[in-house]
């Protein structure tokens, strides 16, 4: 899957140089002027890169609604700033990169390309299988909670629940994978939750026995998927195909 990112900027010259650089890294590229525009396709459209303009006084809100968002919470973020900024508080709203105005090839190329390697990582880290799986969760001051498992990746999963968790709170499961008899245990944080009572984990700490049948059933689950993708050869006729 092509990588994707948005770059909400008015200035036209860092706007060219920013889409030139990823353009030549093999990104797409969706521009939005204003912030404040760009407040919707932050929350229906999904990148894996998101440049801000921090000197846009919607700036800081728009990295809080990424954040906050089940489609791009965990985009790699990068603020545009100038001395006049708060980087500290643009990285606690989740900002993951600053580059200084004024933005010349030279110093975004060098940060750009970093970015695209982390992009790749946190792709690979996106693949999802879904189930549907009963769950058991505890958090705050609640125990044995029951939930439903919605899907899987490397990193994180997604379950329904009754209940609204507290944000950005703990939270620890126990499930059983299909196909496998033996537990899994494990710990996350909430990183968003919306109205249906879908819940967003990133997985905090996670047992070295868990991350094995994890990682286990994730890879037998690709492989799955993948021989359903392979075409049927004709009897006697070798197959040649690259997925």
């Amino acid at each position: 899957m092509a990588l994707k990112s948005l770059i909400v900027c008015a200035d036209t010259k860092a706007l060219q140089v920013l889409r030139q650089i990823f353009e030549d890294l093999g990104i797409g590229v969706e521009h939005c002027e204003h912030c404040s525009l760009a407040s919707s396709r932050v929350q229906t459209g999904s990148f894996d890169a998101i440049v801000v303009d921090a000197g846009d006084p919607h700036g800081l809100p728009l990295i809080s609604t990424a954040r906050q968002s089940s489609q791009n919470h965990t985009a790699l973020i990068v603020a545009l700033v100038d001395a006049r900024e708060q980087v500290r508080e643009l990285f606690a709203q989740g900002a993951n990169f600053v580059l200084y105005k004024p933005i010349t090839p030279e110093r975004a190329a060098s940060s750009l390309r970093a970015v695209k390697g982390m992009m790749r990582r946190e792709k690979r880290g996106k693949l999802r299988i879904r189930l549907h799986a009963p769950a058991t969760i505890a958090y705050a001051n609640a125990e044995n909670v029951p939930a439903t498992l919605l899907d899987l990746s490397e990193n994180g999963l997604a379950i329904q629940s009754e209940r609204r968790l507290p944000q950005r709170c703990k939270v620890y499961f126990q499930f059983s994978l299909p196909g496998q008899k033996s537990a899994v245990r494990l710990s996350g944080e909430v990183v968003w939750q919306d109205t249906s009572g879908r819940v967003g984990i990133r997985f905090a700490d996670v047992p070295q026995a868990s991350r094995r049948a994890l990682t286990d059933w994730l890879k037998s689950q690709l492989s799955e998927q993948k021989s359903l993708l392979k075409p049927a050869a004709p009897p006697d006729v070798p197959l040649r195909y690259t997925l």
